[in-house]
Parts: structure tokens; sequence; C-alpha cells
């Protein structure tokens, strides 16, 4: 790992004609003295933003509005992407300790406070902050980038899911990063419900000539996040008096987990949904957010695991708990789980064998399979669809109300044999 004293930019050496020619570095303060200057830099020349290199989701940067309103102040920057993205930026002059300190609980403010608007409310937002008479600024910048292969409708109902759900790319953009912003990454802990991610970038200037206004080079830079900020997404699901809390914080590339040897981070409800939206379409993800919101009422629990949704029943006397089926980011139900822990607690399989019986009765065309595994003794469970493979969670989610007595019922079954159980 690199020490900070190290994580300086070299001097560049511009090469014309064969001649060299060093660049000095400059300051904003040559330009202007208040953040103005940079604001304006990154507004008219987006490309500046290294956006490919934190969330290559977001590239594609249309200036929206500067200064947008919002209940916590202005936002200096905000910006979106033909797909609806939406990327937050503010940028910090680093002369004035105060704001190193709470920058990053600025733009978190600030994404907080845009995650309760609605898509009409964000268009009233930038109509004010730049004066346009059109109805739809947004959709208008947009469409005058993406040309006619544009979807208004896939555009405006991705940014309304955006804004709900917090997913937002957070950017702060300054001249250098100090020790003192790196620091405030525990305000990410205050907003656990948002999906966003941070980034910090860092920005420098060189001139070209004796003074700024000769004309400049900008080398824009991504902090490294090993060490100086850890991304992390926290999911907390809260039924009183539980508290269920799951957090990632990702420490290498997905694509080098199987070389790693490191298991896939849970997913956050929000990527869990839109997963499931791209490989199964929205009725899915209405029927799954559904289960989600009414499982609490029949003493279940929604855990996020990197897979998919789990069911789960919990008992608090014994601290047993029981994974009645996943639902997976693919739209498919798995549910040998429930089988293995029973089998594992050595509960007579006449117990809990009636629970998948019903589970065939719910899913047209199902069947249950046994299976072993090696190191467990004793036949297990698990439900397929009639070519034997995972069933489409559709049916049973169509059915949830009988699903959620099903279970119900076996938990009056089981929870007498639980280990410790009170008689």
């Amino acid at each position: 790992m690199a020490t900070k004293d190290s994580r300086q930019f070299s001097r560049p050496m511009l090469i014309l004609d064969g001649v060299e020619r060093p660049l000095e570095k400059a300051s904003p303060d040559e330009f202007a003295k208040s953040e103005e200057w940079m604001q304006e830099l990154l507004f008219k020349y987006p490309g500046l933003i290294p956006v490919d290199e934190l969330e290559p989701a977001f590239r594609g940067l249309i200036p929206i509005a500067r200064e947008l309103r919002t209940s916590r102040g202005p936002l200096d920057l905000c910006f979106v992407n033909p797909e609806g993205n939406i990327t937050l930026v503010e940028t910090k002059l680093w002369n004035n300790p105060e704001a190193r300190r709470q920058v990053v609980a600025q733009i978190i403010d600030y994404a907080t406070e845009l995650s309760r608007w609605s898509y009409m409310e964000l268009v009233s937002a930038v109509r004010n902050a730049t004066d346009s008479k059109d109805s739809d600024p947004l959709i208008s910048s947009v469409r005058a980038v993406a040309g006619e292969e544009f979807s208004e409708a896939d555009f405006t109902d991705t940014v309304s899911r955006n804004l709900a759900s917090g997913k937002f790319l957070l950017l702060i953009v300054g001249d250098g990063i100090h020790e003192g912003v790196e620091g405030t990454v525990e305000f990410l802990q205050r907003t656990p419900q948002l999906g966003f991610t941070l980034g910090l970038v860092e920005i420098a200037l060189f001139k070209l000539g004796s003074h700024a206004e000769d004309g400049f080079f900008v080398q824009p830079r991504v902090i490294a996040r090993t060490r100086e900020v850890i991304r992390a997404i926290v999911e907390v699901r809260s039924n009183a008096p539980n508290v269920n809390v799951t957090c990632a914080t990702p420490e290498t590339d997905l694509g080098n987990i199987a070389t790693s040897g490191k298991r896939p981070p849970p997913l956050t409800l929000t990527l869990f949904l839109d997963e499931l939206r791209n490989n199964e379409g929205d009725e899915l993800v209405t029927l799954a957010e559904q289960m989600i919101h009414e499982a609490p009422a029949h003493g279940l629990d929604v855990d996020l695991g990197s897979g998919g949704a789990m069911l789960k029943f919990e008992d608090e006397d014994t601290s047993e708990s029981f994974n009645f089926g996943q639902i997976r980011k693919d739209g498919t139900l798995h549910t040998g789980r429930f089988s293995e822990k029973c089998v594992r607690l050595k509960i007579p399989r006449n117990i809990w064998l009636p629970y998948y019986d019903s589970l065939v009765k719910l899913i047209p065309g199902s069947k249950w399979l046994p299976f072993q595994q090696k190191g467990i003794d004793g036949n297990m469970a698990w439900v397929a669809d009639a070519n034997g493979n995972w069933p489409s969670a559709a049916p049973l989610l169509r059915n949830r109300e009988q699903w959620f007595k099903t279970i119900e019922d076996t938990v009056d079954r089981i929870r007498p044999l639980l280990p410790n159980a009170s008689k």
C-alpha cells in the first residue's frame, strides 16, 4: 500500500516539436478565489470526471443543473446519463479546514434529501435552478445527446426508482484530498437505507504558460479506495424488537472472488431487485417486494445473501433459524436448506416433509425430490419443476398468503422439537 506522502502528482512534461516543456502546478486560486470556477469547469466539461473508473454504469454524464436547491442547501452539480443514473457532485478547495470535516456529511445529506423526491419534484428543482421554460428539462437535455433511440418512458421510470432507493453516484471533487476528508467516512453509517456509491476525485491543474490565462492542463485522479475510503453497503431491516444488519465491505473485485477464495458480498435490496428486474421483469419484482413487505406480519424475516432473498424464521427461545426458501436473483426458488436444517437437528421426517408436499400443491407442475449431502446422515428434499430444475418463484409469490400459512403450520410442528425448547 502506498504511503500518503507518495500519493502526489508528478510534474507533467509537455513535448512539442521535440522540445521538452515542464508544466508548473497551478492553484485554483489563480483562476478564482472561490469554488465557482471548478464548478463551471466540470459542468462544461463533464468528461473530466473519471466515472468509468468509479462506476461504469454512470458513464455518459449529461449536465442537468448547478446549485440545485434542496432543504439541506444547494447541491453544486447534478448530472444524469441516458440510462437514468444520477450523479451528484460537490466541489471543494481544501484551504478551508471546516470544509474538509463536513464535505462528506454534506453530500450525503443532499442524497438523503433527493431520495425523498419524486421524479416531478426533481424536474421542478432543475427547472428552478436553470430558469428553464421546458416542461421537463431532464428529458430535453438527455434527448439532445441521446438522439432518437432515447426512451422517455424507460428514462423516467429508472430515475424514479433511483430516487426512491437512493441509488446515486456521489463525488467529492477537489484540488487535494486531505486526511481530514478521508477520515470522515464514518458518516456513511448515517444513511444505511441508501444504495449510493461515494467517490473522492482529486484534480491537479498545471499552467501551459507563465499565467493560468495562457491555458492549463487538467489531470483528474481517483483516490485509492483500499484504505483511504472503504466503500461499504449497509442494509438494515428492522422488525422490532429484532434488528438484522448486513454489511458488505468488498476488498476485492468480484471478478477476483474465484481466485481469492473469498465469498461474494451480500446483495442489497436495491441490487437484488435490479437483478431480478433484469432477469424476469417488473411483475416478479412487484411480487417480491410485496412478499418482503408482508413477511414480518407473519413472524418472518427476509435476509439477503449473495444469491438472493431468503425467507427465514428465527426462534427467539432457542436461537435456531430456518430458511424456508430463497428467491434467487434469476427468479428461481431454492428450497433445500430447510430440510437440511431439520435433518441436522434430527427432527423426524414426518414433521418437516409435509412442508414440501404443500409447496408442490402451490407450484403447478412441480415435485419434491430427495437428495443426500456428504457428512449429513439422512435424506433431505427440495422442490423441482417438471424438468428437474429449480422452479420459478412466481407461482409461490402469487400464492404467498398460503405460503405464509404453510410456514406457520410447519413452525408450530417443529418448535416443540427444537433443542432447549421450552416445554
